[in-house]
């Protein structure tokens, strides 16, 4: 079993991210991965502006680390 986590929270102290950490570390037999979003760090969402400069750069390299962990 191959497992990306990620917390949903961008909080240096976020206690989500501690909480992911153990939660991963607990699967036996598993390939695991744990992100950051301080990593992919995005703008608030607006419709008019990605129509007017497409989707922003860190949104597409999330979404393709995503597809890839899908993949294999």
């Amino acid at each position: 079993m191959k497992v990306l986590a990620f917390a949903a929270s961008t909080s240096t102290q976020s206690i989500n991210k501690q909480l992911v950490t153990y939660a991963v570390s607990m699967l036996a037999d598993a390939t695991t991965e744990v992100i950051d979003l301080n990593d992919y760090a995005l703008p608030v969402f607006s419709v008019d502006v990605e129509q007017e400069l497409g989707q922003p750069e860190n949104a597409v390299r999330f979404l393709t680390k995503l597809a890839k962990r899908m993949r294999s």
